[in-house]
């Protein structure tokens, strides 16, 4: 009787420890999830803004060469905020 109670615990506390340790992939898998979807995002918004970024430089040295430009100081200014 002994023996068997004794496999019988053995077994349970076995079968515990694959289930805390199925418990933990599962959740690191969804953290991995979580941040794949996070970089994910940050791409898709970082993408825009890098655009608009050089889209604004572009302006920029576009408006400082133009001689005859009109409210050269006006736009010039709101690059330097």
């Amino acid at each position: 009787m002994r023996l068997t109670g004794l496999l019988v615990n053995r077994m349970k506390q076995s079968d515990d420890r694959r289930e805390l340790a199925l418990r933990e992939i599962e959740h690191s898998q969804k953290l991995s999830s979580i941040g794949r979807l996070a970089a994910g995002v940050a791409h898709e918004v970082n993408n825009p803004l890098a655009i608009i970024n050089e889209k604004a430089g572009l302006m920029k040295d576009l408006i400082e060469f133009a001689p005859d430009f009109r409210d050269k100081e006006v736009f010039l200014a709101q690059f330097a905020q």
